[in-house]
């Protein structure tokens, strides 16, 4: 059953983060082609998979008066600090992940909002709850 995403939210620790409207998470696994030849699978391939990582972004209106939040995933970048964030979904489920905050943008235009984005690596495993 589809979900409208009305419900999401995103956390720094316990602390919620302001403003934030989009959050996505990929999880992506390292892979490596083994076929050879005279391999019985021919004529397909053959693989060896290999280590999980994860990225991903939040995007939404800027709010550097956001403390514990935007200001915080800022301070991050700038300091090498991994951060536990928690992206919820609609239904109340949430990934956990350990992150380094690896980019951030501010977007002003006269006849718009304010906006900002970080992008983030995961260091360790994502959780799902």
């Amino acid at each position: 059953m589809p979900l409208h995403g009305k419900n999401g939210n995103v956390k720094n620790g316990t602390n919620a983060v302001a403003d934030i409207d989009n959050w996505k998470l990929d999880t992506e696994r390292d892979e490596k082609e083994i076929s050879a030849f005279g391999d019985a699978a021919l004529p397909y391939k053959s693989w060896l998979m290999g280590l999980i990582g994860c990225s991903g972004s939040l995007a939404g209106r800027l709010n550097m008066g956001d403390t514990n939040g935007q200001l915080a995933m800022w301070q991050s970048m700038t300091s090498d600090t991994a951060l536990t964030l928690h992206l919820i979904t609609t239904t109340g489920h949430e990934f956990q992940v350990s992150a380094f905050i690896k980019k951030h943008g501010a977007d002003v235009k006269l006849n718009d909002t304010e906006n900002v984005s970080f992008d983030f690596r995961v260091t360790g495993a994502a959780s799902y709850s």
